[in-house]
């Protein structure tokens, strides 16, 4: 497997030495690891492990923007629901649920660096 730097940044990971068309400072062979062995993050290539874990910030942008596309249109629905003269409590309750389903699945999703370790801990002490 061979990689291809430019400043001192993998930019492109190939099965053999050919990189067409790229501007690069130097390649290089790797024996020890395979090109699944390496995802693209921030612009460059970077082993699995290497990849940092996301701050808080960035997981609670990601959070907001999947609650906007999924949460708030339930929501929406839930009100206008209950704007009705004779709100229909069962339609109601069940999308209650639903919301609160998708709400831990985008927490499952994104967790937070804490939630993260302590999930973690938790699956340790069940094995």
């Amino acid at each position: 497997m061979f990689k291809a730097l430019k400043d001192n940044k993998i930019i492109a990971v190939n099965e053999d030495d050919y990189f067409p068309l790229m501007n690069f400072d130097k390649k290089e062979e790797d024996d020890d690891h395979n090109v699944t062995d390496y995802v693209h993050y921030d612009g460059e290539f970077l082993l699995t492990l290497d990849i940092p874990v996301p701050t808080k910030e960035e997981q609670s942008s990601k959070r907001a923007a999947a609650y906007l596309v999924e949460i708030d249109p339930i929501t929406a629905q839930i009100q206008r629901l209950r704007d009705e003269t004779e709100p229909d409590e069962e339609k109601i309750a069940s999308l209650i649920a639903e919301r609160a389903a998708k709400v831990l699945e985008i927490k499952t999703l994104y967790p937070y660096p804490a939630e993260a370790t302590e999930s973690e801990a938790e699956d340790e002490l069940t094995e």
